[in-house]
């Protein structure tokens, strides 16, 4: 019967040396550009650094990662890109990310938002499907996404993306798709804009291109009432 096939592979996006035996070196070099350790804002004091325990609950999910390597193994975007971080060191990233004792919240998601960082997750949830511990890196990533974005870190396409998603909704109820990839680029990003020409005229030709009007949404109202309330 071949249900009751066990099949046993080495762990996927890592170099196999031997049987099951792979090569953590890529991983662990990620995790540690993503400086795994505390910053703290002040000198060492005589006893421990307090923390809260609603300010640990920030990171407790990322502190259960046991770093086996199973979310790496799986990551889409590490298919096809070697420059990507990775689940596991952006929710190792988090753990710090979060911390109330750290200083560096700022340069943290900063350096986290640049290319190979949490924008180029393809948010497929795969990580935390995989993940045998509360860590789920894609939860964690999407954290971090939320500091970058309250820290003011804007100035990358996935951040203007996000910004520029969330407002079309909010003015409208709808996606304004000619209006998202413009925004997404950067207005003033000639080179960036121009890249997009190729794209368009497939769709063009192909007859996706989106209505040049946008239209709101019947029930837009409601949509904005709901955003003033979050908002409040």
């Amino acid at each position: 019967d071949d249900n009751d096939t066990i099949t046993l592979e080495p762990l996927g996006n890592m170099k196999p040396i031997k049987d099951l035996v792979v090569d953590f070196t890529p991983f662990w070099d990620k995790v540690n550009k993503v400086k795994p350790y505390l910053e703290p804002k002040e000198a060492p004091p005589e006893k421990e650094r307090h923390q809260s325990p609603k300010e640990f609950l920030l990171i407790d999910d990322a502190s259960t990662c046991i770093m086996c390597g199973a979310c790496y193994s799986d990551c889409n975007t590490l298919e096809v890109d070697d420059n990507f971080l990775g689940p596991a060191a952006l929710a190792k990233a988090q753990r710090f990310v979060g911390d109330s004792r750290d200083s560096q919240t700022l340069e943290r998601v900063k350096a986290l938002s640049e290319p190979g960082g949490i924008w180029d997750c393809t948010h497929c949830g795969e990580c935390s499907e995989r993940c045998p511990k509360p860590a789920r890196p894609f939860e964690r990533i999407k954290e971090i996404m939320t500091v970058a974005l309250e820290q003011g870190v804007h100035n990358n396409t996935g951040a203007r993306h996000a910004l520029s998603f969330f407002n079309s909704v909010k003015r409208s109820g709808n996606l304004n798709e000619n209006r998202i990839p413009v925004e997404s680029m950067g207005i003033f990003n000639i080179p960036g804009l121009l890249s997009l020409l190729p794209i368009g005229i497939r769709m063009f030709l192909k007859g996706k291109v989106p209505p040049v009007i946008h239209h709101s949404i019947e029930e837009v109202d409601d949509v904005k009432r709901i955003f003033k309330e979050l908002d409040q």
